[in-house]
């Protein structure tokens, strides 16, 4: 990301796909073939935050074919092997579906970043940052990086 004039960078994720800078929120994703960069001015972000997304029905389900299965094994019967296995799939499912996205808002777009495999310290670090640098930037908080 080129700054301004009288810019800074303050905050980077995901290998400066996620750019915090201090007028501005940046977003650049390419992936098959595919490409997206959006960007919005810190005055127009109206929210920011993490949301995590499942469905616990699966896990529920999975434990509680799991503990079937594992009751009805028996030496002759495959009925609790396969219960067992299908409580395993569940579970399975449950994990592989499981998604967390940080989302960046402003009145017209917002910047969605899927958080798979990122530290989420790091996720609510950024959303502490872009927060005290828009109140910063608005003169609500005299000295960023202060709470």
């Amino acid at each position: 990301m080129k700054l301004l004039l009288g810019e800074e960078r303050i905050l980077e994720v995901d290998s400066g796909t996620l750019v915090l800078s201090s007028h501005r929120v940046r977003h650049e994703q390419i992936q098959r073939g595919q490409s997206r960069m959006m960007s919005i001015c810190l005055t127009e972000v109206v929210s920011c935050g993490l949301t995590t997304r499942s469905t616990p029905w699966l896990l529920v389900v999975g434990v509680l074919l799991a503990l079937g299965g594992i009751g009805l094994i028996t030496d002759n019967d495959s009925t609790g092997t396969s219960i067992l296995l299908l409580g395993a799939g569940c579970l399975a499912a449950y994990f592989l579906t499981r998604k967390a996205i940080l989302s960046i808002a402003s009145a017209g777009d917002r910047i969605e970043l899927a958080t798979k495999g990122r530290n989420r310290e790091d996720l609510v670090a950024f959303v502490d940052a872009v927060e005290r640098t828009k109140l910063h930037l608005e003169g609500t908080l005299s000295v960023p990086g202060t709470t």
